[in-house]
């Protein structure tokens, strides 16, 4: 069936004391119909009884557990074990929908100038229950700028261009998944596949969620945008000045909050852009709704969901 096609697929996990949910990673892993994935899981030295249920799985995946310097470095030290000719990661609280990894290696049998296949993704919560969906579109090298279109547990891209552009970075603590979809796809296209491919469960242990000063996040979000498109966008703006004012004036009424936030982010984005950038302008219509609520999505369901 595979004959001068690509074939295998290699597939990893980062985990870290997550034992509550890795079972269920695992086996979205290993019961998909695919029959080429090489999954390997990097454990970064659970203590949770994470080790014990890798060990169950012996013969039917690669795993190592060991003390590393977060999820990134996990899945470098994955990826640099792999052999597949095409690279995903999914975290040891996520797991992948029936038949993902079939769609995806057809998708790039189908389309070999592709450098990546992303597709939708649904958000569950800790017992398993389905609360939203990421936000993804098709893809738009430009929109990236704006908003991460690309929801990370669904996305798969060849090894050869992730070797071509560096790989993961080590040095950013929140948007490293971001940040590799701008390299990936500068020079490169990516093809949308409008299927849900995985599960992202948010709940307050995970990194999206547990991670206690969002500010970063947001503060990433206008450093890669300036490295990679010499802007920093109004709707990222926004978002990272309302979370500095957050941080030293928390109890301001939200209204008061919001307004004053409103004044520095228009001080700090003609700051940073030297003016008004006529990519906003473009984009008046999709900012004001991402400037409104999009940006700030996994936040929202977080204060509003007591299953998380």
């Amino acid at each position: 069936m595979h004959n001068n096609l690509l074939s295998w697929i290699s597939i990893v996990t980062p985990s870290y004391n997550q034992g509550s949910y890795i079972e269920t990673t695992i086996e979205s892993v290993l019961n998909q119909n695919y029959p080429n994935i090489e999954y390997i899981v990097v454990d970064g030295g659970s203590t949770d009884g994470t080790v014990e249920i890798l060990k169950k799985y012996e013969g039917r995946l690669k795993w190592i557990s060991e003390k590393d310097h977060g999820p990134e470095d996990a899945i470098a030290k994955g990826f640099s074990m792999a052999t597949g000719e095409i690279f995903g990661w999914i975290a040891s609280d996520d797991k992948y929908e029936p038949d993902a990894i079939q769609k995806v290696m057809d998708k790039f049998n189908q389309a070999p100038e592709v450098a990546m296949v992303y597709g939708r993704c649904q958000y569950v919560d800790r017992n398993g229950a389905v609360i939203g969906e990421c936000p993804t579109e098709p893809f738009n090298y430009d929109y990236l700028a704006v908003y991460n279109i690309v929801a990370q547990p669904s996305a798969f891209f060849r090894r050869s261009v992730y070797e071509s552009v560096g790989g993961i970075s080590l040095e950013l603590r929140q948007a490293s998944d971001y940040d590799l979809w701008i390299r990936l796809t500068k020079n490169q296209e990516a093809i949308y596949l409008p299927e849900f491919l995985s599960s992202y469960r948010l709940h307050y242990a995970a990194k999206t969620l547990g991670f206690h000063d969002p500010c970063v996040k947001f503060e990433e979000y206008i450093f890669l945008t300036m490295k990679y498109y010499n802007w920093a966008p109004a709707n990222r703006v926004y978002p990272c000045c309302l979370y500095r004012l957050k941080a030293k004036a928390w109890k301001m009424p939200s209204c008061m909050l919001s307004a004053m936030a409103l004044m520095y982010a228009v001080y700090e984005y003609i700051r940073l852009n030297k003016g008004v950038d006529s990519r906003d302008l473009a984009l008046i219509p999709r900012n004001i709704k991402k400037l409104m609520f999009g940006w700030e999505l996994e936040y929202t369901i977080k204060f509003h969901n007591k299953n998380l």
